[in-house]
């Protein structure tokens, strides 16, 4: 399995390399190593049944927030359980007085009881299943659940599953990381964004990564100015 993710990884970096715009960029930033790892692929490694759950978890914190802001909440949310996300049971358990103190909203907390519901009811997919699924069908079970949308939907295809051809259009990261990467005066929409990857399958995940680096590389340049 770690030969074919460095077989991948190689091939998406030619592709991407036969573009003009990237082989300049590519001078100046790394093609992320795959699968991707951080915050939102922590505990992609739980039992088959739960990976989904937490993925949704995370993917539901984070929504509309900072990474930082994202990870600090997560982090007291582990304080809950012993240094982990709560499993689904004991996280309808607990109170909403709590988990406001760990920095989530009234309606994140509706969305994340909304899940842990699924999970304990066992309506979710595991990730076998999810595995088994074409994106399409995939992103149209998750999105049925409240609060899941196609970025939600997205963050558990890459982070969780390791699924290499997914375009995050929706992110405003990987939009704002496609403009500076092609200099383009304002963002595309993720219409227009969605149609200009289609070339890049099927390395999608990885062309999001990208645009994921790009931004932050300018932003930290920008920030030591």
């Amino acid at each position: 399995m770690q030969k074919s993710h460095e077989i991948l990884w190689k091939q998406a970096e030619e592709t991407l390399r036969k573009e003009p715009a990237f082989k300049f960029w590519l001078e100046q930033v790394k093609l992320p190593h795959w699968p991707f790892q951080n915050y939102m692929s922590e505990q992609a490694s739980a039992e088959e049944s739960l990976v989904i759950y937490f993925a949704l978890m995370r993917a539901v914190v984070s929504q509309q927030l900072s990474t930082g802001s994202a990870k600090a909440i997560l982090q007291k949310l582990q304080k809950i359980e012993n240094n982990h996300l709560p499993l689904p049971h004991h996280f309808l358990t607990i109170r909403d007085e709590t988990l406001k103190a760990c920095g989530l909203s009234r309606q994140k907390i509706r969305y994340l009881r909304a899940i842990a519901e699924e999970a304990e009811q066992k309506k979710l997919p595991t990730s076998q299943e999810a595995l088994a699924m074409d994106s399409e069908g995939l992103c149209q079970r998750l999105t049925d659940i409240p609060g899941i949308g196609d970025w939600s939907a997205d963050m558990v295809m890459i982070f969780a599953l390791n699924h290499p051809d997914i375009f995050a259009v929706g992110d405003y990261g990987v939009r704002e990381g496609y403009r500076l990467i092609y200099q383009l005066e304002k963002q595309p929409s993720p219409k227009a964004l969605a149609k200009a990857g289609e070339r890049f399958s099927p390395y999608r995940s990885l062309l999001t990564g990208y645009c994921w680096s790009v931004k932050e590389f300018i932003q930290k340049r920008r920030d030591l100015t």
